[in-house]
């Protein structure tokens, strides 16, 4: 089932790189579909005639994925046994947010949840470089940049991390959908006729902002993000040049506030702090902003790593934060200002923090903190979902080196 499954993939998008791209593929489906062809091109009938044979008398879907996987070769086959222990553990029971099962059958989980992908990375990474090869030729052959190649080859060829951040993340939800606080929140929001995300994103015109004052927020949050533009490509480097073997950045693409975020929080601060809209535009400190991931084993000396650099070449440390013992939110947060006088951005994460705040607790903030359109009795079923999440993070170092709370300078 599972060849067939990756076989089918592969002929839905074209078994080569060109084809898929002819298609409309990614790179990375290009690279995928590619390497899927690699791993499955030398299975022949005959095989797959005598996997389904042993499937048969197989006693269990491990026993069932075992015998798949005897024609992929060993760098192919522990994702799909890893696939089939986690359907048969924890993936068959996994619901979306109205109680539905997520997925039907096992190639249904194998292909849908990254399985079908971490075989391919795997077949290509233990020797069938077909998927990156190929890819990559045509790409190429017809004057692709290749800086864009090597993005994508990178991102391909960590898919098995990838993929087991995703599963723990999915898990982690699968967990938190079973809480008392998650079911009355979800009963509680549905009967408003609205999802979680759906509620979560809801904005309510505050009376005291007039056409005037959303005009002039709005110039300012232009004249913002055009400012954040010029800066971006000097402070994107010096970022880059804080990484190393046990951190790197994520989420990139995500580096510049939007417009209409920069509106909105200009009006907002401006009323809640009782200043000026261009006060509160000033003191707009994540115009630009990023996420450094660090090993957690790590990750305080990487910390003072980075300040020391970032010191070292004219950055300002204008406040930082560290919630590690905060029961809703773990990480560290900085704000500093560039040579220039840009005021970025800029926070540290473990791999498992920044997850469980992206995947897990992102939608429950939201919801937590639009205390325009959440009650208050939802803003407190949400923070004990968020800290139920983030009560197995801890490092007890990060703690004791950086002080709790917030301080400035």
């Amino acid at each position: 089932a599972a060849v067939q499954a990756a076989v089918g993939f592969a002929a839905a998008k074209g078994s080569s790189a060109e084809n898929a791209f002819k298609n409309g593929a990614t790179f990375d489906e290009a690279a995928i579909t590619s390497a899927v062809s690699g791993v499955t091109g030398a299975i022949s009938g005959a095989t797959l005639e005598k996997v389904g044979a042993a499937a048969k008398g197989a006693k269990s879907i491990k026993d069932v994925a075992k015998s798949t996987i005897k024609g992929m070769g060993a760098a192919a086959s522990e994702p799909v046994i890893n696939s089939a222990v986690e359907y048969a553990t924890y993936g068959n029971k996994m619901t979306d947010e109205n109680g539905n099962l997520m997925y039907d059958n096992f190639v249904d989980y194998y292909v849908n949840s990254g399985g079908l992908l971490n075989t391919a990375v795997a077949g290509t990474v233990g020797g069938i470089s077909t998927g990156i090869k190929g890819a990559q030729g045509y790409k190429n052959n017809n004057s692709k940049t290749n800086n864009l190649i090597q993005k994508s080859t990178n991102k391909f060829i960590n898919g098995s991390e990838d993929h087991l951040k995703t599963n723990q993340a999915q898990k982690r939800n699968l967990e938190i959908s079973k809480t008392k606080e998650y079911k009355k929140l979800v009963d509680n929001i549905s009967k408003k006729g609205y999802t979680l995300d759906e509620y979560g994103a809801q904005k309510k015109v505050n009376d005291f902002i007039t056409v005037e004052m959303q005009a002039e927020a709005d110039s300012l949050a232009v004249k913002k993000r055009i400012a954040a533009e010029l800066s971006e490509p000097s402070i994107t480097e010096e970022m880059h040049s804080l990484e190393s073997d046990t951190r790197n950045l994520v989420g990139l693409e995500y580096n510049l506030k939007g417009k209409g975020s920069l509106s909105r929080k200009i009006l907002s601060d401006s009323i809640d702090d009782n200043i000026t809209l261009q006060e509160a535009a000033d003191k707009i400190g994540d115009s630009v902003r990023y996420t450094m991931l660090c090993d957690e084993k790590t990750m305080a000396k990487d910390i003072d790593s980075c300040i020391k650099q970032l010191q070292r070449d004219g950055y300002m440390i204008k406040k930082f934060k560290n919630t590690f013992s905060n029961p809703t939110y773990k990480g560290i947060n900085t704000t500093l200002q560039a040579p220039d006088g840009t005021l970025l951005e800029l926070q540290f994460h473990t791999p498992q923090s920044f997850s469980i705040k992206e995947e897990t607790n992102h939608v429950f903030y939201e919801i937590a903190r639009n205390k325009a359109v959440s009650t208050t009795q939802e803003q407190k079923l949400c923070n004990k979902i968020m800290e139920k999440a983030c009560s197995k993070i801890y490092l007890d170092e990060i703690v004791t080196i950086f002080p709790s709370g917030s301080f400035v300078n």
